[in-house]
């Protein structure tokens, strides 16, 4: 068993070990917080004093409501669901972007879309009659979603 005074140095060197890692990670777009935990002041109390994690890396999930009934992909009424606007996922840097959540008109179901299905996405232009003009858009084959109850 480690010595207090052994402890600490190990401590301290896994904090800056973590810091290091957590402005990596940072420098390469992710968003990254650092969770350092107090020392704890007796080996009696170290159990309360037990950390959850490093680092925590901070990602977006969109959520949308559409009014339409659907419960899965089978009755979806459509091959491919909106993600969002082009330009609005096209600003959002990937790495930040875990997904998105589509919750259905009665409130009983999501569509979840992840950021891993990108790929899958394609692009089509329609015509948004809320703001009656053309936008670009992109959409998600549903056999590429997640549909659950909620």
């Amino acid at each position: 068993m480690k010595s207090d005074t052994e402890f600490v140095a190990a401590l301290d060197k896994s904090k800056a070990a973590v810091q290091h890692v957590g402005q990596w990670m940072s420098d390469q777009g992710w968003s990254v917080v650092s969770n350092f935990s107090a020392l704890r002041p007796d080996f009696e109390s170290r159990h309360d004093y037990a950390d959850s994690g490093d680092l925590e890396v901070r990602q977006t999930v969109e959520v949308k409501w559409i009014n339409r009934f659907f419960t899965c992909a089978e009755d979806f009424p459509f091959p491919a669901i909106i993600v969002d606007e082009k330009f609005k996922i096209d600003r959002i840097p990937i790495k930040h972007l875990y997904g998105y959540a589509v919750v259905n008109r009665d409130w009983s179901h999501v569509c979840l879309i992840s950021a891993k299905t990108r790929p899958n996405w394609k692009t089509a232009t329609r015509y948004d009659s809320k703001d009656r003009q053309e936008r670009t858009f992109y959409e998600c084959p549903v056999e590429h979603c997640l549909f659950l109850p909620c």
